[in-house]
């Protein structure tokens, strides 16, 4: 990896523009974002990569909530509120076996922070039945349960919420991590529900030859993905 110094973006519309899901080709990107803040410590103790030019959803932060202050980075944070708190879900470094990072989740009153990192470690750690802890996406279904669904490498996983967010609560048949991965997907899920009906949304295809694209399959239970999706987006 190179590491480097950015210069500083100022400009308010290309900061008000959105930012794209982070994928493991932008780790140069999350790199060179923590060497940036780390050069203006006097002056910040956060940053997202739209401040160094990059419109991705990375950003990079002074955490003070363990024993010492530690610069930390996080690709495709989630935010989420429930009985008054906010939960930051997140993914740590480019994880390719146990230890190395994962999904994480902080707490904090308001928004804008500060959170604190609530367990002091991921909340998943693990290559599970084949999904690589990222690209987390929280869901909160019309009865009040929340559901995670994640995983790169061409699979995907659901886990139910426990009720302080902080880990899970077993499925029907006893086991915590359900594999759900429908034909051809890569990595990005999400759910949404409208009118009764649960719509997955994930990405295929490759992020650099051009075949990328966006594909959703409808099902009645959020459980049970349709295995069949229909292309919505190419890139």
């Amino acid at each position: 990896m190179i590491y480097m110094i950015k210069e500083l973006i100022h400009d308010p519309i290309f900061l008000a523009g959105k930012s794209e899901t982070a994928t493991k080709e932008d780790l140069q990107t999350a790199i060179d974002l923590l060497d940036t803040l780390t050069a203006h410590k006097d002056t910040c103790v956060g940053m997202a990569a739209n401040m160094i030019g990059v419109r991705k959803r990375i950003i990079a932060f002074l955490d003070e909530s363990g024993r010492a202050p530690t610069y930390t980075v996080m690709l495709n944070p989630e935010i989420i509120k429930k009985d008054g708190a906010y939960y930051l879900f997140f993914g740590g470094n480019d994880m390719h076996k146990k230890g190395e990072g994962g999904i994480g989740v902080a707490r904090a009153d308001r928004p804008e922070g500060p959170y604190k990192d609530i367990l002091g470690k991921p909340l998943i750690d693990e290559v599970i039945n084949g999904a690589q802890p990222i690209d987390q996406f929280v869901f909160q279904d019309v009865d009040g349960t929340y559901y995670m669904y994640y995983g790169g490498w061409r699979h995907c996983n659901v886990c139910v919420m426990n009720d302080t967010m902080d880990g899970f609560v077993p499925h029907a048949d006893g086991s915590i991590f359900r594999e759900i991965t429908p034909r051809g997907y890569v990595e990005g899920p999400c759910m949404l529900k409208r009118n009764g009906v649960y719509h997955f949304i994930w990405s295929q295809g490759g992020w650099t030859n051009g075949t990328y694209h966006v594909c959703t399959s409808h099902s009645t239970d959020p459980l049970n993905i349709s295995p069949d999706g229909k292309v919505i987006l190419i890139a």
